[in-house]
């Protein structure tokens, strides 16, 4: 949620910076002169007024940009110029980044308790609770958050977090029927005002599955609709649909989001985006987002490659496709070689009629240094390889 979305403080600090005006006065004024005369004049007090808002701006900043300890300091430096209840949710949102859930809940209650109509109050609120895995209270906390007039992409994506925590993504559709003319345009995602659109079960009687508004598939999705530019909703909006076993739609979902986000959230992007092609048997798809993965995480890109590169091998082999699966056993095997890498891609060459190149495999897999039973099971393979290039 962006640091400034509610900022109750900024009304305030002009009542609290003009009382607290005398202190800030001139030093060039002299003891001698009437007290009167050392009131802080109305320019004065503007400048008073900008410096306060300008100290909170900073620790906002300081929570934008992940320096909590710096925030804490702050918040302790201005003392009385913020409100109890800002003061104490700035303190939460600032713990929640050191990893202190539970003090951080703690201020975001009485926060809560300050403030109960402020529905950014019970937003942080609902962050505390889900970092503690206390997600029924956390979706709790949303739905106050919504009800205290919050709309924003934030919400609904932590809400369908929690959502997706506590409880099966389709749990409570139901079936609708819609006349012709209500249906046209109709298309999964689409929210109703009772429901989400998942999927069209009879298109000529325009029957509709719904998912109904309490469900992590809604919030998702609306997450998306509240902000388009907001990367982290697509992601989540796949991921839920993804879940739900409609990989063609969380395609979709992971497109956009990969136009919108980076670093960790990338990689966990063409990662998902990857395992909805595999589901789908578009292995060398899969591959290539593996490879995007691997490259936007930074990870170790022989092991995981290879890892990919063996599951598309697999999935190629189920679907008769050997040419597919021994080209990417090939792959795995240049990538990360191992004794069992090279032994399956021996089995899979004898399968193809090809006893040499197996034999090759085979020979290669004995200087990998392979174990007493692992050397018994490359002798037997090489001498029906023997015996299948005399007999070819």
């Amino acid at each position: 949620m962006t640091s400034r979305t509610f900022c109750p403080v900024l009304a305030l600090a002009t009542a609290l910076c003009t009382m607290a005006a005398p202190a800030f006065a001139d030093d060039s004024v002299t003891q001698g002169q009437p007290a009167l005369e050392k009131r802080a004049t109305p320019s004065r007090r503007g400048a008073l007024l900008e410096r306060a808002r300008s100290q909170i701006a900073r620790v906002y900043d300081d929570l934008e940009q992940n320096q909590p300890q710096q925030a804490l300091l702050r918040i302790d430096e201005l003392g009385p110029l913020l409100p109890d209840g800002e003061r104490l949710v700035l303190k939460g949102r600032a713990l929640l980044q050191l990893g202190n859930a539970r003090q951080a809940r703690k201020h975001l209650i009485e926060a809560v308790q300050n403030r109960p109509q402020y529905g950014e109050y019970h937003y942080w609120l609902g962050i505390a609770y889900q970092a503690g895995s206390a997600h029924s209270l956390a979706i709790e906390s949303f739905r106050q958050a919504s009800l205290k007039g919050l709309e924003s992409a934030e919400l609904h994506v932590a809400w369908a977090q929690s959502l997706a925590a506590t409880e099966d993504v389709l749990r409570g559709i139901r079936r609708e029927r819609f006349e012709p003319e209500d249906a046209e345009g109709f298309k999964p995602g689409t929210i109703l005002r009772d429901g989400m659109l998942v999927d069209c079960v009879y298109p000529d009687d325009h029957e509709w599955v719904m998912a109904p508004r309490a469900s992590a598939l809604f919030h998702a999705e609306k997450a998306t609709q509240v902000d388009p530019e907001h990367g982290p909703a697509w992601l989540m909006a796949g991921q839920v649909w993804a879940r739900a076993g409609f990989h063609a739609v969380a395609i979709e979902r992971f497109q956009s989001a990969a136009a919108l986000v980076g670093g960790e959230d990338a990689a966990r992007c063409h990662h998902l985006w990857a395992e909805s092609l595999y589901a789908l048997g578009d292995f060398d798809k899969f591959v290539d987002h593996a490879k995007q993965a691997v490259r936007a995480s930074g990870g170790v890109p022989a092991l995981c490659l290879a890892e990919a590169y063996d599951r598309a091998a697999k999935g190629h082999a189920m679907l008769g496709r050997s040419v597919e699966s021994i080209n990417c056993l090939k792959f795995a095997c240049e990538l990360k070689p191992t004794v069992q890498r090279h032994l399956q891609l021996a089995d899979a060459l004898m399968q193809s009629a090809r006893p040499d190149e197996a034999t090759v495999k085979l020979k290669a897999a004995l200087k990998l240094e392979p174990t007493r039973k692992e050397k018994r099971l490359i002798r037997n393979r090489l001498l029906q390889t023997m015996h299948l290039s005399r007999a070819g």
